[in-house]
């Protein structure tokens, strides 16, 4: 009787090494003085049953713990914490916007070169119209337009996967908790509202808003001061290097050589291009040149911090929250606030008639509405795949091929306008292309980044 004892205690203590209540107890009355007068049939099926039971708690409990997500917090004694990445994380396997960021970057800088190319003809020249709110309504039909076309993709995607468009469970809005509970081996899910992600999506839409103003501002008073938007614009050629300090000193991202060559070839190019157009510039502009210069150099910090914060919210986010969401989000805000101030400007402040001419649009028309609105998809395209390239890949030189918006200008004003390059633009376009090869023919750093 002995040795069936041992048996059945080797029994009891082998399922994993976490003992149930009715399999501590068995344990504990095998020990006993008494244990010669028990019926080995009723402890066999007495062991079985708290082992089924352990195992059905057991598996139901691992199941949970890989759908559901943790916020890092620290919970009750009873509640179950996923391991903490943050503590020791294995090399994160490079995404698909990662490996092709340099593409995604010059496809963002194509999509804003000819959003400023089409803005620069839309918006009306000495009125202060193109620096109204109602120019730029219009512009909430591009992002709304984006924001449902992400949603709904990702609704039929989430449909396809988990047979529903939406679970509370699943939102990047929602932190769910796992909570174990000392009767009856029970588990209990707490939903609960994720506001670190709140918070982060409107702290970009406000820093997003303030890129927005600033970037209207430059177009004004370019046009106040008597200056070309093209030649203000290549001051934004400064974001790649304030970009590339911020993510060295907040994520330790460092430049290979070819990087910092390409860099400076697009800065280059930039320049010279600039010297071009300052030569057919007159200096009898309504206000000083200094006022878009130092809205234009302002508006590049403000692109770094939009960069900067990013990254950091989404390395934050551990997988909760996508890049595309955040923008897509983000835009879904920016659409709100700009309609409730566009209906308090309408009811309270009654803004002055629009003074159209013959080249500009008549704002509030229906063709304001199609040209503004058409333009800002382009805007908001460049936004998408600029943030992907960012928090994928590398954050400096995706800000420096972006900078070939200026060069895509200039080619549009060959197509479209029939205007000659002169020999500054012409070498200015062939360092921009040299300085993307840099980039683009860079040798991989092996130890990521």
């Amino acid at each position: 009787m002995q040795a069936s004892s041992s048996i059945r205690k080797e029994e009891v203590t082998s399922n994993g090494g976490s003992l149930t209540r009715e399999s501590e107890n068995i344990a504990s009355f095998l020990h006993s003085p008494e244990e010669t007068q028990v019926d080995e049939r009723n402890v066999v099926s007495l062991i079985n049953a708290g082992k089924n039971k352990y195992q059905k708690f057991d598996s139901y409990f691992q199941e949970e713990i890989r759908t559901s997500s943790s916020d890092g917090e620290k919970m009750s004694p009873f509640e179950i914490e996923e391991p903490n990445e943050s503590k020791q994380q294995a090399p994160a396997k490079q995404t698909w916007s990662g490996r092709n960021y340099v593409f995604l970057a010059i496809g963002a800088g194509l999509c804003y070169g000819t959003q400023n190319f089409l803005m620069s003809f839309a918006m009306p020249k000495g009125s202060h119209d193109s620096f109204d709110l109602r120019f730029f309504m219009p512009s909430v039909l591009g992002y709304m337009l984006s924001s449902f076309v992400f949603h709904t993709k990702t609704a039929l995607q989430s449909y396809g996967a988990q047979g529903s468009f939406w679970k509370r469970e699943r939102s990047a809005y929602f932190k769910t908790q796992i909570q174990a509970t000392a009767q009856n081996y029970g588990v209990s899910k707490v939903t609960k509202l994720n506001w670190f992600n709140v918070c982060a999506v409107f702290g970009r839409t406000m820093i997003h808003m303030i890129s927005f103003c600033l970037h209207s501002a430059v177009l004004y008073y370019s046009s106040q001061a008597n200056i070309n938007f093209s030649l203000i614009i290549n001051l934004y050629s400064l974001t790649p290097f304030f970009t590339a300090i911020a993510f060295y000193l907040f994520f330790k991202e460092r430049l290979n050589m070819n990087h910092g060559v390409g860099m400076l070839f697009i800065f280059g190019c930039v320049y010279i291009t600039s010297l071009s157009e300052n030569r057919e510039q007159s200096s009898n502009g309504a206000v000083s040149v200094i006022i878009p210069v130092t809205l234009a150099i302002t508006a590049t910090l403000c692109f770094t911090a939009s960069s900067t914060y990013s990254r950091f919210i989404i390395n934050k986010a551990k997988g909760k929250l996508s890049s595309s969401q955040l923008v897509a989000d983000g835009y879904l805000v920016q659409s709100i606030i700009m309609l409730s101030l566009y209906f308090l400007q309408y009811l309270f402040l009654q803004p002055p008639p629009s003074h159209p001419t013959k080249n500009t649009l008549e704002v509030g028309s229906l063709r304001h509405f199609q040209v503004v609105g058409g333009i800002s998809l382009f805007g908001t395209l460049g936004n998408y795949l600029l943030n992907e390239a960012i928090i994928h890949g590398r954050a400096g030189p995706s800000q420096a091929l972006c900078e070939v918006q200026s060069i895509w200008m200039l080619f549009l004003e060959v197509a479209v306008l029939g205007k000659l390059p002169s020999r500054f633009q012409s070498v200015g376009f062939v360092l921009g292309i040299v300085g993307g090869v840099f980039i683009v023919c860079k040798s991989e750093d092996k130890k990521g980044h």
